[in-house]
């Protein structure tokens, strides 16, 4: 008895558009934790602050998903047509190609600073990129597909 395990396709793509929004969130998260940490310490009115610390992260995620959304969206179309699954491979492809997305694209922006400079200085953009991506590919990619003698198909 075979069965073909239908490909989670939707899930792939909205996984992997979301990287720079998850990137933003974690990195102004940091960065408002640690100014807004002294505030909530000696503040009475905690609820304000915690509802401004979770709109400005709000705000920085929709602004990360602005910036670099096209990248990530091509890069999820891209997987999703590769039908990619749990493996080193993969997960070694994801981490090169969203690195490589997000500098490349960061660095088309900057024309007027000499782009290729600011494609090659240090490489946060990548790091950003591609950790966020092997992330979401830990949590979105489907394990893969297996033969009837109970061997990988990849």
């Amino acid at each position: 008895m075979s069965f073909e395990i239908k490909y989670p396709r939707g899930k792939v793509i909205f996984g992997f558009t979301l990287c720079p929004a998850v990137v933003a969130s974690f990195w102004a998260g940091v960065e408002l934790f640690y100014h807004l940490l002294p505030k909530f310490l000696l503040s009475k009115n905690w609820t304000e602050l915690f509802s401004e610390f979770f709109m400005i992260l709000w705000v920085v995620s929709a602004g990360g998903m602005v910036f670099y959304g096209i990248p990530a969206f091509l890069l999820a179309l891209l997987y999703a047509s590769l039908k990619l699954s749990k493996s080193l491979k993969n997960y070694f492809l994801v981490f090169i190609a969203g690195g490589v997305g997000a500098q490349v694209w960061g660095g088309m922006f900057i024309l007027v600073l000499n782009w290729m400079e600011r494609i090659f200085e240090f490489p946060w953009a990548f790091l950003m990129g591609a950790f966020s991506s092997l992330i979401i590919a830990i949590f979105v990619l489907p394990k893969p597909a297996m033969t009837d003698e109970g061997t990988s198909v990849e």
